[in-house]
C-alpha cells in the first residue's frame, strides 16, 4: 500500500517529467511578482485601468518621468516616505536653479521680450515638486487598492501610502494667479481696436469677461452648443475642458449653461462674422485652421500676441478671478459666484475673490454703528469710526466734482451719514451699496472710499 503511493508520488514543484519549466500557475507566482511590482509597472496599470481624463493620465506620466525617473524599477512598495522626503526637496532646488537660469537669459532681453517670458520668482519649483508627491499617491493607492486582496493572500502587510505623513511638510504653494489690475485690463481693452493679429484673440477675451467661463470650455465650444431660441449657451458636461469629474460626465444636470446678454450676443454675432476666415466657423466657435482639432487650442500663442500689443502681463484665466472680483464688489455671495464660475466647492471660489478690504471696511463702519446705538448712544463721534486716512473723515465740506451737486457731510449718527444739500435731507444706512440713480450723483463713490 505504502509502495504503490509512493509510486504515484507527484513531481517535485516548477518541474514537469520532461525537466522543462511548468507554466506559471496561478498562485505559485504572485508573492513574488507582487511584491516586487516596480513603480513602472504600477504607473502602467494606472494608466490603462483608472477611470479620470487622458489629459489627467498624460499631465501625471509627464511629471513623473521627470521627477522619478531614476525611481522606475524600484519596487513600488519599497518607496517610503523618507524617500520621497529626499527627492520633494530635490525637485525644488532642480527647479528652482533652472527658474534662476532662465532669469538671468530673460533679463538680457529687451523690455518688450521680457513682457512675454515668466516674471521673475515664478519659477520656483514647489508646484513641480508637490505635483510629483500628489501624483505618485494618486498611483501608489489605485495600484494598492485594486491588489489589497491579493497582497493579503500573498502574506504582504500593506503599509500606509508614504505621502500622507509627507503632506504636513509640504511647502505651501503661494497663489500664483490674481485678477488682472483694474487699470491695466483697461489698457488692454482700448488696445483692442487696433490690434492687427488674430481678430479671435480680443473677441475671446471680451467673451470670458463676459460669461466668466473657463478658457478651455469656452475655445472648445461647438456653435451647436448655441441655443439662440432660449438665448442661452449650454456646453454639455462631456465637452472638451469643461473640469466635470469624469466619471459625471454623463450627469446632464452639470452642463454648464451660460444665458445670451446683450453683450455676449453682439460679441457672437462679430464671431460669425470673422470665424470662417480662420477656419470652419461652422462647427466650432472659436476655429482654427492651424490645430488638428480644428479650434483653438494654444491660448498662449493669443496672449503672446495681445501682451505684446498692449504693454499688459496677463493670462486669460485671469479674467476670470476679475470676474469674480466684480461680483464680489457688487455684493453677491460666495455660494451665488461659485455658481456663477461653476465650482463645485466654495473654497476654491475664495481664491478668486481678489478685494474684499472695501466691503468688509463697510460693514465693520455698519457694526461699529450698530454696537453703539445697541449700548444706548444717541451720536457717535466720526473719529471713532473713521481713520484720518478715510476719504470722508477730514473735513465737514468738499468741493463738488464738475457736474455734481454740491453737499455737506455732517456726521454719522447711529451708524448712518446724514448728507445734507441746499434742497434736502438724504439718510445713508454706512455699508449699504449706493447706486448711479443716487439723487446725489456721486454720493457712493464718495462714501465707499
Amino acid at each position: 500500500m505504502f509502495k504503490h503511493s509512493a509510486s504515484r508520488a507527484r513531481p517535485k514543484r516548477g518541474r514537469a517529467s520532461s525537466g522543462k519549466l511548468k507554466p506559471a500557475v496561478a498562485g505559485g507566482s504572485r508573492r513574488p511578482t507582487l511584491r516586487a511590482t516596480s513603480l513602472r509597472v504600477a504607473i502602467e496599470y494606472y494608466v490603462a485601468n483608472r477611470n479620470c481624463a487622458p489629459i489627467s493620465k498624460s499631465c501625471l506620466l509627464s511629471t513623473l518621468n521627470a521627477s522619478l525617473a531614476d525611481w522606475m524599477d524600484i519596487p513600488i512598495l519599497s518607496i517610503d516616505t523618507t524617500m520621497l522626503q529626499k527627492r520633494y526637496r530635490a525637485v525644488i532646488e532642480r527647479v528652482k536653479a533652472k527658474g534662476a537660469a532662465l532669469e538671468m537669459r530673460y533679463a538680457k532681453l529687451p523690455p518688450e521680450e521680457q513682457l512675454l517670458r515668466a516674471p521673475p520668482g515664478y519659477i520656483n519649483g514647489i508646484k513641480a515638486a508637490n505635483d510629483t508627491v500628489n501624483g505618485f499617491g494618486r498611483v501608489y493607492r489605485y495600484w494598492v487598492a485594486k491588489h489589497s486582496h491579493a497582497l493579503h493572500h500573498a502574506g504582504v502587510i500593506l503599509p500606509p501610502s508614504p505621502t500622507r505623513a509627507l503632506m504636513d511638510d509640504v511647502v505651501p504653494e503661494e497663489q500664483r494667479v490674481r485678477g488682472v489690475p483694474w487699470g491695466d485690463l483697461r489698457r488692454l481693452i482700448d488696445s483692442f481696436p487696433s490690434y492687427n493679429g488674430n481678430p479671435l484673440h480680443p473677441l475671446l477675451v471680451r467673451l470670458l469677461l463676459a460669461t466668466g467661463r473657463r478658457v478651455g470650455a469656452l475655445v472648445s465650444c461647438r456653435r451647436d452648443y448655441i441655443q439662440y431660441d432660449t438665448e442661452r449657451i449650454v456646453i454639455p458636461p462631456h465637452a472638451e475642458r469643461t473640469k466635470v469629474p469624469w466619471r459625471k460626465r454623463h450627469l446632464q444636470h452639470l452642463a454648464q449653461i451660460t444665458p445670451i446678454t446683450p453683450q455676449i450676443a453682439e460679441i457672437l454675432n462679430e464671431l460669425k462674422r470673422v470665424g470662417p476666415l480662420h477656419g470652419d466657423a461652422d462647427t466650432w466657435l472659436f476655429p482654427s485652421r492651424e490645430s488638428s482639432s480644428g479650434h483653438m487650442q494654444e491660448e498662449r500663442s493669443a496672449v503672446r500676441g495681445l501682451r505684446r500689443h498692449s504693454g499688459v502681463r496677463f493670462n486669460l484665466h485671469q479674467l476670470r478671478h476679475n470676474v469674480a472680483t466684480a461680483a464680489e464688489e457688487l455684493g453677491y455671495g460666495r455660494a451665488e459666484i461659485a455658481e456663477l464660475l461653476g465650482h463645485s466647492a466654495h473654497t476654491v471660489t475664495d481664491r478668486y475673490i481678489d478685494e474684499r478690504a472695501k466691503r468688509h471696511r463697510q460693514q465693520l463702519i455698519s457694526v461699529s454703528g450698530k454696537i453703539r446705538e445697541l449700548m444706548g448712544y444717541t451720536s457717535v463721534d466720526t473719529r471713532d469710526v473713521h481713520s484720518s486716512a478715510s476719504p470722508i473723515a477730514s473735513s465737514g465740506s468738499r468741493a463738488p466734482d464738475q457736474g455734481q451737486t454740491e453737499f455737506s457731510y455732517i456726521g454719522v449718527q447711529n451708524g448712518f451719514f446724514e448728507v445734507k444739500d441746499e434742497d434736502s435731507s438724504l439718510e445713508l444706512m454706512a455699508g449699504s451699496y449706493c447706486n448711479r440713480s443716487s439723487p446725489v450723483p456721486g454720493l457712493c463713490d464718495r462714501f465707499t472710499g
